[in-house]
């Protein structure tokens, strides 16, 4: 049987349920009738949730709630997690025990302190593992190859180029490009 509750700080707008469900509730909106201002009644309505393709987060399960009409996005298996998963240790992440990101059921997620959840998606395999740490092009969120890592150190080793030119000119972060320059990043490319 489906449990229903009202969403914290949304209530009396917005429901989700322990299965990872949201639905809108009867909202009296005012609209033209056949030509005169008058008010109807919007129905409950279960809302379409969007899968997420942001980077990092991809294959996560979204929804955008609206109160007084500002839109802010959650992540639904956080949203069942608050709502649904008590939290006695005040754990900050809510994590899929199974690694099924489309799996918000309450009885599939639990409360974990970063650390917690990251250990989990090591032990998963999610993530490579602490002692033997994927790197370069084989990492999944590389934006440089060998090559390119070569090319960027003999650049900065000649002087002509700052480290946040160089990180403009191959689009990264100022402080990847003083990881990769300072060899503490790329360290397998000599």
């Amino acid at each position: 049987m489906e449990i229903w509750k009202d969403i914290k700080r949304y209530e009396g707008l917005y429901q989700i349920s322990d299965l990872g469900r949201i639905k809108t509730l009867d909202k009296k909106v005012r609209n033209k009738i056949r030509g005169k201002w008058g008010y109807s009644i919007r129905k409950e309505k279960v809302m379409k949730i969007k899968i997420t393709k942001r980077k990092g987060a991809e294959g996560y399960h979204e929804i955008t709630l609206r109160k007084n009409g500002k839109p802010t996005s959650f992540m639904v298996h956080r949203l069942v997690g608050l709502n649904f998963i008590p939290n006695p240790d005040n754990k900050e992440e809510v994590n899929h025990k199974f690694g099924i990101r489309g799996d918000n059921r309450a009885s599939q997620l639990e409360w974990m302190t970063k650390k917690e959840n990251m250990k989990h998606a090591f032990d998963r395999g999610s993530w490579s593992n602490m002692d033997n740490p994927v790197k370069g092009v084989l990492c999944k969120w590389a934006k440089l190859t060998d090559e390119k890592v070569i090319k960027i150190r003999d650049e900065y080793e000649l002087g002509k180029i700052s480290t946040r030119k160089l990180a403009e000119k191959y689009n990264i972060s100022h402080s990847i490009m003083w990881g990769v320059v300072t060899r503490k990043r790329w360290a397998h490319v000599k």
